[in-house]
């Protein structure tokens, strides 16, 4: 069957990247203004900024271009994980990583110039788990937008739970600026592709802000998982639960309760 490409070829390091294609029936073209980069659904133009307003110049990590690269970066991002469950993330040094990995530590230099770049990359990969996992249909589909951000949110907290790093790196206090501009973009992104499937699922139409509404809603999200992670480690069901209540309240000030489901034939959406 053919697929839609949602969205065109964006540059990375310099080469273009193919742009994801997806059955016609997952979302409409339309619905997707956004470009995919490395760090997940990125909206053209946001500009990495840290808590100040300044912008944050992201720490690189030099990619892998070979097979055998592509493993061992793989792996010290494994070990990285593993170490951050054990330990807080101040403790973790590109050292220790390289000891555990039992990879000579020129050679994790040659990837990550600092203990930053590898959190970073790290964070990254959490948000592209995040991002694919955002992109499966649900079955059945929702038939109410507050059952959409209820099922969507959900999957994010169980994949959250599931990575108690993820957790440690976006909640922890001692995160750094440059992973939290990675977590704040990634959110951002995520709210535009929140906003595709809502319009892909319902009429929106008069909703010109839903991009901004929903991702205001991503941070009082983000918020009460953080008193969750902050007391009990993990993002607990009552945690949830108020979070998305919390979400829910705030986008009735702008959504109207019902919105209308939009008519399907032969599994694809009409106009």
């Amino acid at each position: 069957m053919g697929g839609v490409r949602v969205c065109g070829a964006s540059w990375l390091n310099g080469r273009p990247s193919a742009g994801v294609i997806l059955p016609p029936d997952r979302l409409r073209l339309q619905s997707l203004p956004l470009d995919l980069q490395r760090g997940g659904w990125h909206a053209p133009g946001m500009v990495r900024r840290s808590p100040s307003g300044r912008p944050a110049a992201l720490s690189q990590a030099r990619p892998p271009q070979r097979r055998r690269g592509r493993e061992r970066f793989a792996r010290l991002l494994d070990v990285t994980e593993t170490l951050l469950v054990e330990r807080p993330d101040a403790d973790v040094t590109l050292a220790m990583i390289a000891e555990r990995a039992g990879v000579p530590l020129p050679s994790v230099y040659h990837f990550f110039p600092n203990r930053n770049a590898i959190l970073i990359e790290l964070a990254r990969r959490y948000h592209q788990d995040l991002t694919e996992q955002n992109l499966q249909p649900l079955t059945p589909p929702p038939d109410s937008w507050q059952g959409l951000v209820r099922a969507r949110h959900a999957i994010g907290r169980d994949y959250l739970n599931a990575h108690p790093a993820a957790l440690r790196l976006f909640m922890g206090a001692g995160v750094s600026v440059e992973v939290r501009t990675l977590d704040l973009n990634g959110n951002t992104s995520m709210a535009g592709l929140r906003a595709a499937q809502m319009r892909a699922r319902f009429d929106c139409r008069g909703l010109d802000g839903l991009d901004a509404w929903l991702g205001n809603a991503f941070g009082l999200i983000d918020g009460i998982w953080a008193i969750s992670w902050a007391r009990h480690g993990v993002v607990t069901d009552p945690y949830l639960e108020e979070s998305l209540r919390a979400a829910v309240a705030y986008l009735r000030c702008y959504l109207p309760e019902h919105l209308p489901v939009l008519p399907v034939e032969g599994g694809k959406i009409v106009e």
